[in-house]
């Protein structure tokens, strides 16, 4: 089992009424050569739950959504990914303890550490952060000002070889 966290990046989904619930997101895998993580390498995964009849998912004492349906699936699948033995073939664990470069792989794409509470995931301000349990930290698109912060909503089309931008 890796003894380092794996950075991940996704978003969750819920249909109207709680009729279903996906989650989908992207694992960056190892590179061939220097055992760092690299997007170019990753893994996508989706998972979706519901029901075949499009019933809600809810109940007296529970709701499904999101977070709480389709994400445990999500996270089994990509334990099973990072745990694989051809996973972890180019990974250097040790490598990646004392040089975590994996973890700003994205920082030149506008995002930015956030710290977030690990009972809530959300963002937690500094003055906050002695009240707050252990802090887990996120990448987020967001700036600060002031101590203020503010999470950036920004859509873009992809441009590749096949789309032309108009």
């Amino acid at each position: 089992k890796i003894g380092l966290p794996i950075p991940s990046f996704g978003k969750t989904g819920t249909a109207n009424q709680f009729t279903n619930s996906s989650f989908v997101g992207f694992i960056p895998g190892p590179e061939r050569d220097g055992g760092q993580l690299t997007l170019d390498k990753g893994y996508v995964i989706s998972s979706y739950v519901g029901y075949d009849d499009n019933r809600p998912m809810k109940g007296k004492q529970i709701v499904i959504y999101g977070a709480s349906g389709a994400l445990p699936l999500w996270i089994d699948v990509g334990n099973t990914i990072v745990n694989s033995a051809d996973y972890k073939e180019n990974l250097q664990v040790a490598d990646l303890a004392f040089n975590l470069q994996s973890t700003q792989m994205v920082a030149g794409k506008g995002l930015r550490p956030v710290s977030v509470s690990k009972t809530t995931g959300l963002p937690i301000g500094h003055d906050e952060e002695h009240l707050s349990p252990p802090l887990a930290q996120v990448l987020a698109d967001a700036e600060s000002k002031e101590d203020i912060l503010s999470l950036r909503r920004t859509f873009e089309l992809f441009a590749g070889d096949d789309h032309e931008q108009e």
